[in-house]
């Protein structure tokens, strides 16, 4: 009963701002936390990195942390097997809602360039990057709302659940591949 309460009160806050100026924004920004998104990123980290053994490591790292959060994700769905809200779809999609698979990669993923950024940039720019990715994650939480495909626990479910995923592989990472 909280939890619809909470889930009610955030989308009919969000609904409020609907137009189609902002569905188009909204679907924009929900694609940088798609599959095809982090693969094309991943894949372009991994070119440019080819030839620099000391970054291919981090980011064979990111596509690795990647693969093995969206099969950690896919394994919740199948165990929690959510129904996706009955609201307002500006966006069709299929699958179960619980935990919501956009906020927990982009948790994963760009966290885990948060992270290799702050422990590797000496300047100010990485404060720049941090600050850029972490706003680009809540938004892409908020634009799964929004377009009716997630309920606001799903994504404060996908937010929590990633950032325990990404404690977890980095320690697994620092153990087993050394300074990250």
């Amino acid at each position: 009963m909280v939890l619809s309460t909470f889930d009610d009160a955030v989308y009919g806050f969000i609904s409020g701002f609907i137009s189609d100026g902002l569905t188009e924004i909204m679907k924009t920004i929900t694609f940088f936390g798609s599959a095809p998104a982090f693969i094309f990123i991943s894949s372009v980290l991994l070119a440019i990195n080819l030839f620099h053994k000391k970054y291919f490591m981090f980011s064979l790292l990111c596509a690795i942390n990647l693969a093995l959060g969206s099969l950690f994700n896919f394994i919740l769905k199948q165990l929690f097997r959510r129904p996706r809200p009955d609201v307002l779809k500006l966006e069709e999609i299929g699958g179960f809602s619980f935990p919501s698979g956009h906020s927990m990669a982009a948790v994963i993923f760009y966290g885990f360039i948060i992270y290799a950024c702050m422990k590797h940039f000496r300047h100010w720019v990485k404060y720049a990057i941090a600050a850029v990715l972490s706003l680009l994650i809540l938004c892409i939480g908020i634009s799964r709302i929004y377009l009716g495909v997630h309920y606001a626990s799903d994504v404060l479910g996908g937010f929590i659940l990633g950032i325990g995923w990404l404690i977890l592989f980095i320690r697994t990472a620092r153990r087993c591949a050394g300074d990250v």
